[in-house]
Formats: structure tokens, C-alpha cells, sequence
């Protein structure tokens, strides 16, 4: 009876449909559907777009990866360097990094230490229009003492500099880019094919508003790996089109899918619903202080204190969003779990109105210097969760007096014209923040990171905030970095220069017989897309 139970098991697994420890099997195409086209596959190029970094990562590999607590992992590199490995120098400010040996472009061109020290070269240079310099003007020089060591120099100590080259900051191709110049780089077709790659796929074809095909990656450097054929990234006009195809199943996954769709997604058959907190990302109202009323932070609290966010939470997101009193969410190494969000308070945010000179004028609209309290509201169209968080708002303000314009439009054009032109008072849009804070908070609080420095697109500006955050990025001892973040977030709570909303979690759907899909790094979905295999 004793040799048949593991039998007996095995067969009642699989009436039952439980899965078996199964062994990866090589082959077939997964279709991965986006609501939203890229704007460009080239790392750390342009505006920051949540699906173009999905593709990105199936066809470039970092020099690190984060594990799903932040810690760095060798990517490209053979190592990460510390101080006891001497890969660190103890001052600071000399970081050497080894590269595995034998790595190659997908055209079998050997990818070296001067790809790295071209990339870091081109990525603060004043011409490239690079999603973000921070970390990599640090740089005083670059050297490349053979094939496989590169090291950096730096003008001064900056602690979270190996996150600057983790996840989606990965090396580009020196043979294939250097005929051009920076500029040319950042605006044209390269953008859209650089040419050769290092992740476990490359570009087969772009067909502009229909897909985007990645195909095995022969000269990958993990053997064996990825395990799949190709990846489809399938083109899809919104997400209703989107569930629409999962539905039939047409596609494999979906990804950043609609909270309002959250019962018919859990219904569909042959598919998994995962909701996960990771990567710390918060939704917010970015506040622009273009708008003369609001550069009041009296009127920013007032709009915090006025905004029923908890019911958002429990309406919208069906309680799995989490509260939030800042940028720093559950998640993020330096979150203070003492500091706890505003309350819903009408009455306090009218009495901060009216302290900030406000009064009801003939027609119920609030004024000031005899001009209307409206704020223009934007942003991206066909999100289905967050026209009900602008209905709430319109509602909620609207009680307070004040005249809510609602105008959305197209991600293209919000990310790429609307919020760093500031053509709006008010954008609501997701942030995800870098393991390190050192290199989320200066992008968007810093007063010299507005457009196009960086993402402070409020215009907030606050020189003891500026003060903390360049002696945080001064320090090498990790944990009176974190007392420093932590006292950054209680000045920013207090300032309100956004309303934070909530953490929102990231739903996916994935068919069952896609295996290791596991959308819980500090970078997308795509993360691991080297494991992913398909069963029959």
C-alpha cells in the first residue's frame, strides 16, 4: 500500500487538477496584451512609461536586478560590489565593476566595459533626453581597465549609485549608437529599434498600433534560457479590448488591468488573478504650483482634508489599495509606519480655505481677488478606475466650492505633454518608487528637478527638503540615510504638494499554463521573463 500512496496521490492531483512539480519545457509563444504602445525600447530614453519598460526588460539585461525586497542581484555584472569585496572603495567614491566574461549582443558583437562606460557617458550627456540623469551626473570619470572591468569616479558620495544601473537602467549597444549624436539618439528611430540586445530576447518587428515581437535571444548569457520562443506584445486600443481578449483567450496576460473589473476578471476561466503591493507605487494628485492658489499650502491641505480618499479605497479598490500619507508607501524601505495619512475633514478644509483668504462668491464658486477657485483635472483617458476617482473628487470639491474641469487625454500626450508642460492645475497619475530613496525623492521633490531635470512636476520647492535629501545622498550609513528619508516624508505630509491617494495594487492576469509569472520585483512583469514556460 506504501509504493502505490505516491501513485494514488499523483492521480488524484491530477483529477483534482492540482499542479505537480513540473520540469520546464522549451518552445511556444505567450501574447501579452498592452492597452498602451511604448514610446520607445530604448533604456532610459524619454518620458518614463510604464509599458515601454515591460518591453524593455524582456530585451536588455541591468549589470543588477532587485529581489522583491530591494535587495541588488548580479545581472550582467558577476557581482555586486561592496565595500568588504573591494568593489567599493572606503571613501566612497570609487565604484569597480566586474562583468561576467563571454557576454554578447544579440548580432555576436562582445558586449565589454565600453558599452557601460558609453552608456554612463551618453546618459549625462546635456543632449540626450534621458528619462532621468540622477546618479549618473555624479559622475567625474569612467574608466575601462580591460574587457570586463569598468570603474567609476565619482564628484562625491552617492550611496544609491548601483541603483542607477539595476532593473530597467540597462546598458546600450556602443557599437550601434556611437555613429550618432546624443540628440539624434533621443528623438529618432533608435528608439524604436537600437539594434542589438542583451536581455533574453530581441526585436523581430514593431508593427506600429497592432504589435511588438521579441524572439529568442541566442547570444543570452543564462544557457539554456528563456525557455519560450517569442513574446507578442498585442497592441490593444483600451482595456475593455483588452478583458475582451483575455476572454476569449487570445491572450495570455494582462497587465495594470482595471479594479472595476475585478469580479468578472476572478470569473474568467483557465486564468489567475494576482493583485500585488509591488513595486512600491502610489497614486497621487500632483498639485502645480503654476496655479498661484495653490502654491498655498493651506489650500493644499485644505484639498487633502476635503477628498474622501478612504472611500476610494473601499469603493473603487475594493479595500485592496493601501492608505497612504506621502510617497514613501508600504513597501519602501524607508516607510514610517508612525506617520499616518490626513483624515477626511470637510470642515477643517473649508476653515483652511477660509484662513487662506477664500470666500463664496454669487454663484457658490469660491474666490479670491475676485478670481473663481477652478482647477483643471487631468489624466490618462480610458481608465475606467480612475473616472470614478475623478467623479469623486468633482464631488467632494465641488462641496467645498470649487469648480473641478475634468480633461483627460491619451498617455502619450498626458506623459508626454500635459505634465511636464504643466497644461493642467491638477494630474493624477502612479509613481513607482526605485528600492532607493535616494534616487525616488530628489526626481520629484527636488526644487532643480522640474521639466526637464526631472519629474517635479508640482513645482514644490522647499531648500530644507532640497538640504536633507543632498545629505542622505552624502552618507553611506544606511540606516541614518532612512532617519533622514523619514523626516523628508514628514515635511512633505505636512506640505501637501500632491493628495495622496492611495497605494494602489497592480492586478494581472495570467493563464494557467504560463508558469513562473511572477510580477512582484521592483521592475514589471517582464522581470523574470527568462523562466517563463509554457505547458501543452
Amino acid at each position: 500500500m506504501k509504493q502505490r500512496l505516491p501513485l494514488i496521490l499523483a492521480t488524484l492531483a491530477l483529477a483534482l487538477g492540482v499542479g505537480l512539480a513540473q520540469t520546464p519545457k522549451p518552445g511556444g509563444t505567450v501574447v501579452d496584451s498592452l492597452y498602451e504602445e511604448p514610446d520607445s525600447i530604448l533604456p532610459n530614453a524619454g518620458a518614463p512609461m510604464v509599458f515601454a519598460e515591460m518591453v524593455q526588460e524582456t530585451l536588455f539585461t541591468p549589470l543588477f536586478y532587485t529581489n522583491a525586497k530591494g535587495e541588488l542581484r548580479p545581472g550582467l555584472a558577476s557581482e555586486v560590489p561592496t565595500v568588504a569585496n573591494g568593489g567599493i572603495s572606503k571613501d566612497g567614491l570609487t565604484y569597480t565593476i566586474h562583468l561576467r566574461p563571454g557576454l554578447k549582443w544579440s548580432d555576436g558583437t562582445p558586449l565589454t566595459s565600453a558599452d557601460v562606460a558609453y552608456t554612463a557617458n551618453l546618459w549625462r550627456n546635456p543632449a540626450y533626453a534621458a528619462s532621468t540623469k540622477v546618479g549618473y551626473t555624479d559622475i567625474a570619470s569612467v574608466s575601462t581597465p580591460n574587457p570586463t572591468t569598468v570603474v567609476f569616479h565619482l564628484k562625491k558620495v552617492f550611496p544609491a549609485f548601483l541603483y542607477a544601473w539595476a532593473n530597467f537602467y540597462a546598458p546600450v549597444p556602443k557599437h550601434i549608437l556611437d555613429k550618432y549624436s546624443p540628440s539624434q539618439i533621443g528623438v529618432g528611430p533608435l528608439l524604436h529599434n537600437p539594434g542589438a540586445y542583451s536581455g533574453p530576447f530581441m526585436l523581430k518587428e514593431w508593427v506600429s498600433g497592432d504589435h511588438i515581437t521579441v524572439v529568442r535571444n541566442p547570444y543570452y548569457y543564462r544557457k539554456g534560457r528563456p525557455y519560450l520562443n517569442s513574446i507578442v506584445f498585442k497592441i490593444v486600443p483600451d482595456q475593455n479590448t483588452q478583458i475582451l481578449a483575455l476572454k476569449a483567450g487570445e491572450a495570455d496576460i494582462g497587465y495594470f488591468l482595471p479594479i472595476t473589473d475585478y469580479s468578472l476578471l476572478k470569473s474568467i476561466p483557465g486564468y489567475t488573478l494576482k493583485a500585488a503591493n509591488v513595486p512600491p507605487g502610489w497614486e497621487a494628485i500632483w498639485l502645480s504650483e503654476k496655479n498661484p492658489f495653490l502654491k498655498d499650502p493651506k489650500v493644499r491641505l485644505a484639498l487633502t482634508y476635503g477628498l474622501n480618499r478612504e472611500e476610494m479605497i473601499k469603493d473603487v479598490w475594493h479595500s485592496l489599495a493601501l492608505p497612504i500619507a506621502n510617497a514613501q508607501p508600504q513597501g519602501d524601505i524607508s516607510y514610517d509606519p508612525n506617520l499616518k495619512p490626513l483624515p477626511y475633514d470637510p470642515a477643517k478644509a473649508a476653515q483652511l480655505l477660509k484662513e487662506a483668504g477664500f470666500v463664496k462668491g454669487p454663484n457658490g464658486i469660491l474666490e479670491k481677488d475676485g478670481k473663481p477657485f477652478v482647477i483643471v483635472y487631468s489624466s490618462t483617458a480610458n481608465n475606467p478606475w480612475r473616472a470614478q476617482d475623478e467623479a469623486i473628487v468633482q464631488s467632494d470639491w465641488g462641496k467645498l466650492g470649487i469648480e473641478v474641469k475634468i480633461v483627460n487625454y491619451p498617455a502619450s500626450t498626458f506623459f508626454g505633454d500635459i505634465v511636464p508642460n504643466g497644461k493642467a492645475d491638477a494630474f493624477e497619475f502612479e509613481d513607482l518608487n526605485n528600492p532607493d530613496p535616494g534616487l525616488t525623492l530628489p526626481t520629484v521633490f527636488d526644487c532643480n528637478a522640474t521639466p526637464p531635470n526631472g519629474e517635479n512636476y508640482t513645482h514644490y520647492c522647499n531648500p530644507r527638503v532640497d538640504a536633507l535629501l543632498a545629505q542622505a545622498n552624502s552618507i553611506v550609513d544606511q540606516a541614518k540615510r532612512l532617519q533622514i528619508f523619514r523626516e523628508v516624508g514628514k515635511i512633505i505630509a505636512e506640505q501637501a504638494p500632491m493628495v495622496f491617494l492611495y497605494a494602489p495594487p497592480t492586478l494581472t492576469l495570467n493563464s494557467n499554463r504560463l508558469h513562473n509569472y511572477d510580477p512582484s520585483n521592483f521592475g514589471y512583469d517582464t522581470w523574470n521573463s527568462w523562466r517563463w514556460w509554457l505547458s501543452q
